[in-house]
C-alpha cells in the first residue's frame, strides 16, 4: 500500500473509532440519566418511553454509521457516495445535540470533530484516487 494514501485512511478509521467512543458514552453514561430526568418529570409513560426510544435509536445510528465507516474504510476502492453520506450525518448530528443541549457540549465538540475528520479523510482519500488514475492515463 502505498503511504500517501494511509493518512485519509488513518483520518476515517480515527473519525470512526472516536464516533463509537461518543455513541458508547450515550448508552452507557447519558441513557440513565435520561431515564432519571423523565422519570423525575412525571411525564406520561407514553411520552417517556418514546424519548427514551428516540434517544437509543440516537445512539444506535451512530453505531450503525460507524460500523459502515470502519468497513469502507478496510475496502481499497470505497464508495465515494456512503462515506461522504456519513460524514455528513455526523456533522449535521453534532450541529443538531450543540444546539438542542448546549453549546459546550464535550460530546456535541467530539461530534463535529469526528464529522470533520471522516469528512476530511474521505476528501483527500479520492482526490488521491483520482491523481492516481490521471497517472494512469498519462503513463499509457
Amino acid at each position: 500500500m502505498l503511504k500517501s494514501i494511509k493518512v485519509p485512511m488513518t483520518l476515517v478509521r480515527v473519525g470512526s473509532v472516536m464516533l463509537t467512543i461518543i455513541a458508547f458514552l450515550y448508552v452507557y453514561l447519558g441513557y440513565p440519566y435520561v431515564s432519571k430526568g423523565l422519570f423525575a418529570s412525571n411525564l406520561d409513560a407514553g411520552v417517556s418511553g418514546e424519548v427514551r426510544a428516540a434517544y437509543l435509536g440516537f445512539a444506535l445510528h451512530l453505531f450503525f454509521i460507524a460500523y459502515l465507516l470502519l468497513d469502507s474504510s478496510r475496502r481499497s476502492n470505497p464508495r465515494k457516495l456512503i462515506m461522504l453520506l456519513c460524514g455528513l450525518i455526523v456533522f449535521v448530528d453534532s450541529f443538531l445535540v450543540r444546539t438542542f443541549l448546549t453549546n459546550n457540549n464535550l460530546v456535541g465538540q467530539a461530534l463535529a470533530l469526528s464529522g470533520t475528520l471522516v469528512l476530511l479523510g474521505s476528501f483527500f482519500w479520492f482526490q488521491f484516487q483520482r491523481l492516481q488514475s490521471k497517472a494512469r492515463i498519462q503513463h499509457s
